[in-house]
């Protein structure tokens, strides 16, 4: 039931995360003032095309009930990658997780729980998304 809404917790977290300049486990240092307009001005164009635009167009009803019915299928979509590239059995191990070597390596922590999948097909249909190991190293 909480997967519909996974765009719009992101959404709300990104702006979250400009304004305190900082996210869960990681402080932004060193973002120049360009940096972050084109953050505001690339969030600014997202809501003008999602809502702004379907309702000089269709109507306020209209451009609400689109833009719920994308962000939807967008969470859905993503939690649908996100399962996948982080719910297998063998990036749960808890003897590969719970043991002293790698328990406080970051990095290690990265490849284990991360899992590539898919190949060119999901390269292609998630935008590079699937590879997860490369995506949480880099």
């Amino acid at each position: 039931l909480a997967f519909p809404f996974m765009q719009l917790a992101f959404q709300v977290g990104d702006l979250k995360a400009f304004y305190e300049k900082r996210t869960e486990g990681a402080v932004m240092h060193g973002a120049a003032a360009w940096e972050r307009g084109s953050i505001l001005v690339g969030k600014a164009a997202h809501y003008m095309l999602l809502f702004i635009v379907p309702c000089m167009l269709h109507g306020w009803v209209a451009a609400c009930v689109g833009a719920t019915i994308y962000m939807m299928i967008q969470g859905i979509a993503l939690a649908s990658v996100f399962a996948v590239s982080h719910n297998t059995f063998t990036n749960k191990d808890p003897n590969l997780l719970e043991v002293d070597d790698t328990r406080d390596d970051w990095g290690l922590q990265q490849l284990i729980t991360s899992a590539n999948w898919g190949g060119r097909v999901g390269c292609f249909f998630t935008g590079g998304l699937n590879l997860q190991i490369e995506h949480h190293l880099f």
